[in-house]
């Protein structure tokens, strides 16, 4: 678990140009944490909307159960007892164009995120700068849609 001061030194180490900011609602899932701590503080500071939960299941439940959808969804498929890559599909079944960016720490998942229809992969651990980044550009891809 990160400090208070600690979460505030890695969000001023994001790169500062306002290009990155935004004001969109973005769902977190991920089993670790201290990584859902970390994402939506990033991001938060950034001036997105954070959710986060610890289980495809929940990640599912509270994806349906928001109105409106969330704008983006940051999943990790290889959670312990979750059953990532289920959500995600289970998550595709209601909102085919939903915009997913894949968080693992196994590079292999990242030609099983092409293949499945992902909007985006971001290899862990990962630079602070490089997520606010493609969380950015992702948003920005899929609303030209």
């Amino acid at each position: 678990m990160f400090t208070l001061e600690e979460l505030l030194r890695l969000c001023q180490a994001v790169p500062e140009s306002r290009d990155l900011d935004g004001h969109e609602a973005i769902l977190v899932v991920d089993h670790e944490e201290s990584l859902r701590v970390l994402i939506r503080s990033i991001l938060e500071y950034r001036g997105y909307r954070v959710v986060t939960v610890a289980t495809g299941e929940e990640g599912v439940e509270k994806y349906v159960q928001t109105q409106p959808r969330f704008d983006l969804v940051l999943m990790d498929p290889d959670m312990p007892h979750s059953a990532g890559w289920e959500a995600v599909a289970k998550i595709q079944q209601h909102e085919p164009a939903v915009a997913i960016i894949l968080l693992s720490a196994r590079g292999v998942e990242n030609e099983r995120a092409i293949r499945s229809g992902m909007t985006g992969f971001l290899a862990k651990p990962f630079q602070n700068g490089v997520l606010v980044s493609l969380v950015r550009q992702t948003l920005d891809r899929c609303r030209k849609r």
